[in-house]
């Protein structure tokens, strides 16, 4: 599903190494890709796959790379590289047990914050994350539209439980817009600024061959016409640029589910595979004449904030849930939301074993018979 919503969006250029368990992305377009006019390279390994990436959306195709987390560690690197040089990107890390080697065959949720944080400096980039096999058609559409629209890395952060398994969908629908890069206009190529300081953040972006339309790019902090400068005025100004491009994607692309009644009792919030169960616990509980909703983002940074205060709102005992031993998930949201005090629950565990409804029934008759007491709550 997640290859042909890349096909779908335009991808013509795919570069990976195979690792468990992302290769049925390379498998699938190695078959399809050359089908529509694209090219597909098996590297030596991760590092190069991610060059490449970058050089074929440096040349003005759309590119993309499939991998895991042991894969993803070593892009680090290369995400800054696209971050500072505004480089459309689309990285599909299909999660499974860590560190290291860990479990190559299940599920963890455990690549978060390598996802959001990993790289040096100060590096912004999308986070989205697929929640079920159609999720992962859809998702990879926006992946593309958010990369090449404000010329940003995107990670879609998968898991070995949703690309591994299969589902009976309807069928799907193709009239999802396909955006694509902003150009300069033949007055803007007289005195090309390839990183032009606009409102937006986004600049018109050329690639090799468009006349008056030369430039330099590489790591190095530049000014607006990408020369290498070392200016602290310039380095905050173009900080500042990189990360403008948040705000709009944060305002515009609302990608949330939310399950159960409005005025809910008690609300759970998870991410990815974990949707499955928890939705199924929530409908389940529903029947019962019990009160509990779930909230479920599909983007994960920038973090749909006012979306999910709103959800908040009149919540008395609220759940994280998630496959992550260490709660990557929770302590993130902690680093910019205030969460009820004293009245959050935590459900943390290892990767290795999917997510149940057992376990999530469980946990909301903990927390239920709690929600009976009236206070107001914090947001």
């Amino acid at each position: 599903a997640a290859a042909v919503g890349a096909i779908h969006a335009g991808c013509r250029f795919f570069a990976g190494y195979p690792i468990t368990p992302s290769s049925e992305v390379l498998h699938f377009l190695s078959q399809w890709l050359p089908r529509v006019g694209g090219s597909v390279v098996q590297t030596e390994d991760e590092l190069a796959a991610i060059g490449a990436v970058l050089g074929g959306s440096f040349a003005g195709v759309k590119s993309m790379t499939a991998t895991s987390g042991p894969g993803l560690a070593l892009m680090t690197e290369m995400m800054g590289l696209a971050s500072m040089a505004e480089l459309p990107a689309v990285i599909w890390d299909v999660q499974r047990g860590g560190p290291s080697t860990g479990l190559p065959t299940k599920s963890e949720q455990s690549d978060l914050w390598q996802a959001i944080f990993g790289s040096h400096g100060d590096a912004p980039r999308v986070v989205l994350a697929p929640a079920d096999v159609e999720d992962c058609f859809h998702t990879m559409t926006d992946a593309f539209n958010i990369a090449e629209e404000y010329q940003i890395p995107v990670i879609v952060l998968s898991d070995q439980n949703i690309a591994q398994r299969k589902e009976t969908l309807s069928m799907l629908t193709l009239d999802h817009e396909v955006k694509e890069r902003v150009t300069p206009t033949e007055d803007e190529l007289v005195d090309y600024k390839r990183y032009k300081d606009t409102p937006s953040g986004v600049s018109p972006m050329t690639w090799p061959g468009i006349k008056g339309g030369e430039y330099q790019t590489n790591g190095l902090e530049h000014d607006e016409y990408g020369r290498p400068t070392s200016m602290f005025l310039i380095h905050e100004k173009m900080n500042d640029k990189r990360y403008r491009k948040l705000r709009p994607i944060r305002d515009e692309f609302h990608f949330i589910r939310r399950y159960g009644p409005e005025d809910a009792d008690v609300g759970i919030l998870c991410w990815g595979s974990s949707k499955g169960p928890v939705k199924e616990a929530v409908l389940k509980a529903q029947a019962r004449g019990e009160k509990v909703a779930a909230f479920v983002p599909q983007v994960l940074y920038p973090f749909p904030k006012h979306e999910f205060e709103e959800f908040l709102k009149g919540i008395k005992e609220f759940i994280v849930m998630e496959l992550s031993f260490s709660a990557q998930f929770y302590k993130y949201l902690r680093t910019f939301l205030e969460l009820p005090e004293g009245h959050t629950h935590i459900f943390k565990r290892s990767g290795g074993k999917n997510l149940t409804v057992t376990e999530v029934e469980e946990i909301i008759a903990q927390v239920l018979p709690k929600a009976d007491t009236k206070r107001e709550v914090m947001v």
